[in-house]
């Protein structure tokens, strides 16, 4: 209900009963991500992963790790990796790509998505972050191959649309950048940038 405060007295009043519950420590952490403190929301996963080492609390607190350029998230995807015996798991080599993509080393981001795509093509996340490096690295037409692509797998996904109308945006396709925004605003209602941006693109 957006009761945050009282949330987090329940999830304390459960922790003082029982300090190994590392359930409620990875709902408290999550409910922290939730109210954008990161720092506490780490101190608390740290805790539940060091209670009780899951993929689910482990997980969480990798991609807290990757978002704050936090090195720690290296050796805690080794780890999890270390469990998955059959090569199919993507998630630990997504999150180290991340970091690395967020850090600038755009090579070792690249192979670390290539290699999560080879393991699981039907993910797309990697191949948006992927699109998002080329971006940065102004090569705009591998960019749009990258994101085009990446509709083939989610047509729905209102992130990869948004990626596509900056690459139309930066090559000067104003008309092709607010279609897109259109189809962005279909799958996600609530995109104001894409909202603002129509407007923009229209007065000029």
């Amino acid at each position: 209900t957006g009761n945050s405060k009282e949330a987090l007295a329940l999830y304390d009043e459960l922790l003082k009963k029982d300090s190994s519950n590392f359930e409620a420590l990875y709902e408290k952490g999550m409910l922290y991500t939730q109210m954008k403190d990161t720092v506490s929301a780490i101190a608390v996963l740290e805790k539940s992963y060091y209670r009780q080492p899951v993929l689910q609390n482990g997980l969480a607190l990798a991609s807290l790790y990757a978002e704050t350029r936090n090195s720690k998230v290296l050796a805690l995807c080794d780890a999890l990796q270390q469990r998955d015996t059959a090569r199919d798991f993507t998630d630990p080599v997504f999150l180290k790509g991340v970091y690395y993509s967020n850090i600038k080393d755009y090579p070792k981001a690249i192979a670390l998505f290539d290699e999560a795509i080879g393991r699981d093509w039907r993910f797309i996340e990697p191949y948006i972050e992927k699109g998002i490096i080329f971006f940065e690295q102004k090569n705009y037409d591998e960019a749009l191959k990258t994101f085009q692509f990446a509709t083939n797998i989610s047509y729905t996904n209102s992130d990869n649309y948004y990626w596509m109308v900056r690459c139309y945006e930066a090559i000067g396709k104003k008309d092709e950048a607010i279609d897109y925004y259109y189809k962005a605003l279909a799958f996600d209602k609530n995109f104001t940038e894409a909202k603002e941006a129509i407007k923009s693109l229209k007065s000029k």
